[in-house]
């Protein structure tokens, strides 16, 4: 039997367009059909990275050989324009951007520089992909949005020496230097701007008005102990705030304990202003201590299932057989529920040392709440409790009232050292 060039062309066709399909199906067909779609999406950056992982795969796979040049050629050319384009603007921190666009750009290129040898499946030859170079652009960018920090950190650090302008002189000096390392005298200068914008604020022993002091030990000097010992520990809001040493803390207690108003009078302030390098205060008061006793509830449910288990039945012939057969099951259980909980509530207030005003005031409340849960399988097939079977022999304790109330008092502690973090950042 002969075949014309037309139905030979054809049946060739119809022969390969299968073998082309099962690439689909695998592992780098499917990351070649994805980083199609990512291109089609023009997130060309993502298209090369994903192109990459499936000529990892297979690098004679022809489609991502020819997508991942494209994707990279369309890469370089998107990140080009819109580095021209921010190099136009009159802001001078454009170069932050300008060194984004290039360190994407550059992670493209290091993409491909990683990339296995390629070759043509029909020849065998070496396929060279386009590589590009933006290092010595990136470097220059850097050393331009440095200056650009540096040159608006030496404008706020001469303004003023308030403390959040020197702040902002800080942040901008270690911009600097997170740009281009040991730039200038970036370092020193940030360290002296740092100085000039630490906060340092004294906290008196909170009061504690809840009606349950002495109940549960000193709660309101553990919350303050804790705090400290929270702010100490973050790296980020210990740079910029200090809490007083002790026995600067003893010292204002004593002068605190000399007045009756509860924000402390005048005369008080101003005495506590005398305490070199203290710019505020912070007070407060436990209002409310709520333990609620457990509470526990229960109730019977039926669980239900099925399984296969041998049946014996008897045949046409009168024969007695065995079969597995799919049967009912069910069994009752008893679920138990116990619930507890504690809740500490209280208020602070920040004053300011120098003018003896108020100048903040936060209220916060810590809660802790446990439920335990169990069953008890009181009758029928174990093997319908599936669903129960966890709960089955579970603890049945929930934590006392003093370790219930620690908890709330550790929930408490966190929110106010986050508040004051916030409040000083």
């Amino acid at each position: 039997m002969s075949f014309s060039k037309n139905q030979f062309t054809l049946l060739s066709v119809l022969f390969l367009v299968p073998l082309a399909g099962c690439s689909l199906f695998t592992a780098y067909g499917k990351l070649e059909a994805e980083a199609r779609e990512h291109y089609g999406a023009r997130n060309y950056d993502e298209a090369v990275f994903v192109c990459a992982e499936a000529l990892r795969l297979n690098p004679d796979y022809a489609s991502a050989q020819g997508l991942i040049e494209d994707a990279a050629r369309a890469a370089r050319s998107a990140h080009e324009k819109r580095c021209r384009e921010l190099e136009e603007s009159a802001d001078p921190f454009k170069w932050d951007a300008i060194v984004k666009e290039y360190e994407l750009l550059e992670a493209v290129n290091q993409c491909l520089r990683e990339l296995p040898a390629l070759r043509d499946g029909e020849t065998g030859e070496t396929i060279t992909i386009e590589i590009g170079d933006c290092s010595l652009l990136l470097k220059e960018a850097k050393t331009n949005a440095a200056a650009a920090h540096y040159a608006e950190a030496m404008r706020l650090a001469d303004s003023s020496n308030d403390i959040d302008v020197q702040k902002r002189a800080a942040k901008e000096f270690k911009a600097a230097s997170e740009f281009v390392s040991n730039y200038k005298d970036a370092a020193e200068r940030y360290e002296a701007a740092r100085q000039k914008a630490i906060k340092r604020v004294a906290i008196i022993p909170f009061e504690d008005r809840s009606g349950r002091a002495g109940a549960y030990g000193a709660v309101a000097e553990r919350i303050v102990e804790k705090v400290i010992h929270i702010i100490a520990n973050d790296r980020e809001a210990s740079a910029y705030l200090e809490i007083v040493s002790l026995d600067k803390l003893e010292e204002i207690t004593s002068l605190a304990k000399e007045t009756q108003n509860d924000l402390f009078d005048s005369n008080t302030v101003v005495e506590l202003g005398k305490i070199r390098g203290i710019h505020e205060i912070l007070t407060g008061r436990i209002t409310q201590i709520i333990y609620s006793s457990p509470q526990a509830s229960s109730q019977t449910v039926t669980a239900t299932g099925q399984t296969w288990r041998d049946v014996a039945y008897t045949d046409k012939k009168g024969r007695s057989k065995v079969r597995k057969t799919q049967v009912p099951l069910s069994a009752e259980v008893e679920v138990h529920e116990k619930t507890t909980s504690a809740t500490v509530t209280g208020s602070c207030r920040f004053i300011d040392v120098e003018t003896a005003t108020l100048k903040k005031t936060e209220s916060f409340e810590g809660v802790a709440a446990h439920t335990a849960r169990w069953a008890v399988h009181l009758s029928g097939d174990a093997e319908a409790l599936t669903a129960y079977r966890a709960l089955i022999g579970r603890s049945q304790a929930v934590p006392g009232e003093e370790e219930m109330i620690n908890l709330a008092i550790n929930d408490l502690t966190e929110k106010l050292a986050e508040a004051l973090i916030d409040y000083v950042r």
